[in-house]
């Protein structure tokens, strides 16, 4: 089942189900309304999650420090970083054949730089941003293991081993970026628009691989060490198990 339309566009119906995405959904209908009444100048940008490393090294710690009393879901790519790093066995969900489109922290800025030097009169408009093509979350996590010259071993989780180990429907907030469904976003609007084309700069192979070694000697990394490793190697059991019946 897909939650999403295939690809995501700006006229697609937004069904936010937590209080962030209300509120900003919110938020963009008092700005469009506030547009049209008094012509205030605003453009709505809808970004998928953002990667890549901070301004400084020092803010590092902080945001580790902070995502770590998070959901697993919030830990991103990071936690996969940590696990690189620590040559572990990584299980996703299905196998992590589920399609993401994020966006690197360079690319996001130059949009924004872009459309605010632009002439092209962009009131009112809502444009979605995201890199320049969506990816298996396997292959979004081998990319970060290539920018550390490593190898990973990806393990397939099947869903009712799953729902089984972690007791839970919702197992997949225990694996970051990993979905029972596909997200592809459609950024042809502003492409178009702005007549992009440095997307080739920013190519998700390149992008992973410095955010990847951004972060790996960030000392708090190791805060994100996987909390519920024993019910993973548990799965793992049970999986190599299956296979031998």
């Amino acid at each position: 089942i897909n939650y999403f339309p295939i690809p995501i566009k700006e006229s697609s119906p937004c069904h936010p189900t937590k209080k962030y995405g209300l509120g900003k959904l919110e938020c963009e209908k008092f700005l469009l309304a506030e547009f049209k009444q008094i012509n205030l100048p605003v453009t709505i940008l809808r970004a998928p999650p953002v990667f890549g490393p901070l301004l400084d090294k020092r803010l590092a710690g902080k945001f580790i420090n902070k995502i770590a009393q998070r959901g697993y879901d919030e830990r991103r790519e990071l936690l996969y970083i940590q696990k690189i790093k620590n040559n572990q066995t990584i299980l996703l969900p299905n196998g992590g054949y589920n399609l993401i489109h994020n966006i690197y922290i360079g690319e996001l800025v130059e949009y924004i730089s872009q459309i605010i030097y632009s002439q092209e009169g962009l009131g009112g408009e809502i444009f979605n941003i995201s890199s320049r093509e969506a990816i298996m979350l396997k292959d979004y996590i081998k990319m970060l293991a290539t920018g550390l010259n490593k190898k990973v071993k990806i393990i397939d989780l099947p869903e009712k081993i799953g729902q089984k180990i972690f007791n839970s429907s919702s197992f997949y907030l225990n694996f970051p970026y990993s979905y029972p469904y596909h997200i592809v976003i459609d950024n042809s609007k502003i492409r178009n628009t702005l007549r992009y084309t440095n997307q080739t700069k920013y190519e998700n192979k390149k992008t992973l691989a410095e955010t990847a070694r951004w972060w790996i000697n960030i000392p708090e990394l190791e805060k994100l060490t996987n909390d519920h490793l024993y019910l993973e190697n548990k799965a793992i059991k049970q999986i190599n198990n299956s296979y031998k019946q």
